[in-house]
């Protein structure tokens, strides 16, 4: 059994792990000759400037193939690729876990050039040192075998398990999204109706929330948020941004674990606003003046 290290660009590493039914089975690249079955490849990637390791995966079989690449950035052309099957799929996204750059400089490569760790520093180390996939040595991929152990991901085994993604995450599918959302949708009406709550869906009307819900003279606004997994990550619209600060009637229901254990959490407008990191994820982009 060998272990080899790969850095993806984000982009491929996002179209890479956007699997069917959210769940990897394969994995292809150019560099992915020397695989064996029994090999083991640690995919790391990058997000806002961090390194993060999001992949461990164990190779079971192998086959060329003459295709378009699934997941190539910025090369449609058709060449020879070598497909890396597992027997087991993996939930998405996979772990995402922080490496820090004193633990890369740990790893020791297989290699006959004159180095066999990294020297570089800065994007000089992926864009040199990590982009083409290396075999790690001896024992030293123990450290990435520790940092995916304290950052575990479940095995995909059905429809119905779930997998670990935000509404709006950047690696859920939108038909994993849509069964999130409609879970989740569907927990806080149920929720509010046993507490004798009337519910009305607002979902269509665009008003910067779901669920209008009513008890006697108590009226909430609920913006319902939900997750497969257990963080509390979301994406918020401009609209419901605007309904969290303005209406003190607003609440955000945030339900974990939708599709399997469902949770939710109820926070204000006001404590979300001062509670919360917002961070943009696009910009509207218009010419000055």
């Amino acid at each position: 059994m060998a272990h080899y290290i790969h850095y993806w660009v984000p982009l491929r590493a996002e179209l890479a792990f956007n699997g069917q039914n959210g769940a990897v089975l394969t994995l292809e690249s150019g560099w992915f000759k020397t695989l064996r079955p029994n090999d083991v490849v640690w995919i790391v990637t990058r997000d806002g400037g961090r390194v993060h390791l999001v992949l461990r995966f164990e190779v079971r079989r192998i086959a060329s193939v003459k295709t378009h690449p699934a997941y190539a950035v910025g090369n449609s052309s058709r060449f020879e690729m070598t497909r890396a099957f597992t027997d087991r799929a993996i939930a998405v996204p996979p772990c995402k876990a922080p490496v820090s750059m004193k633990l890369l400089r740990q790893l020791r490569f297989d290699t006959s050039k004159k180095s066999d760790r990294i020297v570089e520093s800065g994007l000089r180390v992926f864009e040199l040192e990590l982009a083409a996939m290396r075999r790690l040595k001896d024992d030293t991929h123990r450290a990435l075998e520790e940092l995916w152990t304290a950052n575990p991901r479940p095995l995909w085994n059905g429809p119905d398990d779930g997998c670990s993604v935000a509404v709006g995450g950047a690696f859920a599918t939108p038909e994993i999204r849509l069964r999130v959302e409609k879970a989740a949708i569907r927990y806080v009406t149920a929720w509010h109706g046993d507490r004798g709550w009337s519910v009305l869906s607002r979902e269509r009307d665009g008003v910067g929330f779901d669920l209008e819900c009513m008890k006697q003279d108590k009226r909430r606004c609920v913006e319902v948020k939900g997750t497969s997994a257990e963080e509390r990550t979301f994406v918020m619209t401009r609209g419901e941004y605007g309904q969290a600060r303005d209406n003190p009637e607003f609440i955000l229901a945030i339900v974990s674990n939708a599709l399997v254990k469902p949770d939710v959490k109820f926070v204000t407008g006001e404590k979300l606003l001062s509670t919360y990191i917002f961070e943009p994820l696009s910009f509207t982009v218009g010419r000055r003046g």
